[in-house]
């Protein structure tokens, strides 16, 4: 798929963090919050990517200004309530008695500050007058005493762990060019899936680095003609057809306009072009429909009306009622107008106009 992969030789978690810290990678997927007290800033868990697709996102700038814990206070914290080197930490000590504490202190010297609980004289002092002592202290102490009760408190093997920064591999976050030939080997071999099926997932994965990587046009395809305009996920999108493939992809307008800037201006310009003439088409029918309900409404149309005329009859040829009308004898003008039909307001009866044209 043409994304970089690398291995870590020791645990997963510091390397992903390393990376995280230096800005190489966006963020980490995992479940295991020790990835901040290996450094990263910010965590994903709990990704789900069927649907619409939801996760959750802890970044620790934001930890550090509501929480007021940092690095080092993860630490302090990891030793006080256990982390996966030490599953018990602190017996008694529960992660709000120890959150309270931590955030009293300054996240540079948290760490100096447990290494001293033993030889500490002011709190060896405080601990003989325990009543005077601010509420900060007396918390300080109860957590302290038991603390030290584990000889090994706290952990240096720990903190190291945490806090040592190992040689990392040379990462390039460059996504390179996906091989769609040979992710169609594997899904066919490894996942048994069928081509045209493995081709219509894969797709979207080659056009998208096409669009948004492809200068030197290495990926083999090219897009054949914009289909038409759609939204994905709230996202402005064009649905593409590209040449060698007979499916379609879903592409944001912003990265097919990167690629094919003047082909999505002609595109553009001839849609805005149709929808004019469209327009303009509805307006002059409904400009028309509004002039002949104009000349409609200023009629009064009433159920009197004058005699049609006296019928001829044909001399020679058989005539039906139709061929009659259309003969009638002119009344008074050549043509009907208005005043043929005298107005008032009565609901017109057809019925007796009927009845004189067909009789």
């Amino acid at each position: 798929m043409g994304v970089t992969c690398v291995y870590s030789h020791g645990e997963a978690e510091q390397l992903c963090a390393i990376l995280n810290e230096n800005g190489i990678v966006n963020g980490i997927v995992t479940q295991d919050s020790d990835c901040f007290l290996y450094g990263a800033r910010v965590v994903y868990r709990n990704f789900n990517a069927s649907g619409n697709g939801s996760v959750d996102v802890y970044c620790m700038g934001s930890i550090e200004k509501n929480l007021k814990i940092g690095r080092n206070k993860m630490i302090a914290l990891s030793l006080l309530c256990g982390c996966d080197y030490d599953e018990k930490g602190v017996i008694g000590i529960g992660k709000d008695t120890a959150i309270k504490f931590l955030q009293s202190l300054d996240d540079d010297c948290v760490l100096d500050r447990l290494r001293h609980w033993r030889n500490n004289p002011v709190l060896n002092s405080a601990a003989m007058d325990i009543k005077s002592q601010t509420n900060e202290i007396k918390l300080e102490l109860k957590i302290r005493n038991k603390a030290i009760e584990n000889k090994s408190f706290p952990s240096e093997a720990i903190i190291e762990e945490f806090l040592k920064v190992p040689n990392y591999p040379e990462v390039s976050a460059k996504w390179n060019l996906p091989d769609i030939n040979s992710f169609i080997t594997f899904a066919l071999t490894k996942l048994c899936w069928e081509r045209e099926y493995a081709i219509d997932k894969f797709l979207p994965l080659l056009t998208r680095w096409h669009l948004m990587y492809d200068d030197k046009f290495q990926a083999n395809i090219l897009m054949t003609k914009i289909v038409k305009k759609r939204v994905n996920k709230g996202i402005k999108c064009y649905e593409i057809k590209w040449n060698n493939y007979e499916i379609t992809s879903i592409e944001p307008q912003t990265a097919v306009q990167r690629r094919y800037p003047n082909e999505v201006s002609i595109y553009e310009d001839m849609h805005t072009t149709s929808s004019r003439k469209k327009k303009k088409k509805i307006t002059n029918h409904d400009s028309n429909l509004f002039d002949i309900t104009n000349k409609f409404s200023s009629m009064n149309i009433s159920k009197k009306h004058k005699p049609l005329g006296k019928i001829i009859e044909a001399k020679e040829n058989v005539i039906g009622p139709l061929d009659q009308f259309l003969m009638k004898e002119k009344v008074e003008d050549d043509s009907l107008t208005l005043s043929d039909f005298e107005c008032d307001t009565v609901d017109l009866d057809m019925s007796d106009i009927i009845n004189e044209i067909i009789t």
